[in-house]
């Protein structure tokens, strides 16, 4: 005989945690990773802080990602720290990170003279799918729209690509 045991989903609690770009309280975030490294490195004598370049350098980037890609530099740059050092510095990061961090975001630059709504829209758009090298996935999500609204817009005529998106054959 065979028991099952039923299963059940329960929906009490959603919580909605806006992205790291739209978070205010970025260097309390940054003060509570950094204190967990310490803890984990098992040295609660020490501090660990930012240099004042690092941290201008963090408040002027985008942060396209999560927390994640916050708590995964820096955890990164604590282990490029000496056991002597404190202050986490430019020095600190990785290639990748500093290519991330110093690659200025670039704003649409909407046709000259146009400054309705539908040509701001059309010159994002276009950034957006040059930028993800014809890529229509990654281009909405940094639109912050959905696949299939990036699709309809551009169905839709509002926005004409094909010269720029790849033509695939069968």
């Amino acid at each position: 005989m065979r028991f099952q045991i039923p299963y059940y989903r329960l929906n009490g609690l959603a919580i909605s945690l806006p992205p790291a770009r739209e978070r205010t309280d970025i260097d309390r975030l940054i003060a509570n990773i950094l204190a967990r490294e310490v803890k984990s490195r098992g040295d609660g004598s020490s501090t660990l802080r930012l240099s004042d370049e690092l941290s201008r350098a963090f408040h002027q980037y985008h942060w396209p990602g999560n927390l994640r890609q916050l708590s995964g530099m820096l955890r990164t740059a604590c282990l490029m720290l000496d056991d002597d050092e404190g202050i986490l510095g430019l020095d600190h990061l990785s290639e990748e990170a500093l290519k991330e961090l110093s690659a200025q975001p670039r704003t649409p630059t909407p046709e000259p003279g146009a400054t309705t709504l539908r040509a701001h829209s059309h010159a994002m758009i276009v950034n957006a799918v040059a930028q993800a090298g014809g890529n229509v996935a990654a281009a909405a999500r940094q639109l912050g729209i959905s696949r299939n609204t990036l699709y309809r817009r551009l169905s839709a005529g509002e926005t004409r690509l094909e010269h720029r998106l790849p033509r695939f054959t069968n």
